[in-house]
């Protein structure tokens, strides 16, 4: 995740460390566009980003159906996600 100088004014990018993600949501230099960015604001916090990069991995679109699933590395990637979801709600 990367924040611009603008942050919070404007929406972080979404980058994947690992190039073996194949997901629908992910384009081709693996930068993910969260519905969430649609509808930016400044009031967004992190543990909204999270929760909106766990949901657009969940979800499989009628136009995406040539790709796979998400697969069991990218469940577990989820999984560490929504404890640092959790984490940064705790926090607040």
């Amino acid at each position: 995740m990367t924040f611009a100088n603008d942050y919070p004014l404007s929406a972080p990018v979404i980058e994947f460390v690992s190039k073996n993600i194949d997901h629908p949501h992910v384009d081709d230099q693996f930068v993910m566009t969260l519905d969430l960015h649609e509808h930016w604001t400044a009031s967004h916090q992190v543990h909204d980003i999270i929760d909106g990069i766990m949901e657009q991995l969940q979800s499989q679109t009628a136009a995406a159906t040539s790709k796979p699933p998400v697969s069991m590395a990218n469940q577990n990637m989820m999984n560490v996600m929504a404890e640092a979801a959790q984490e940064a709600n705790q926090e607040e």
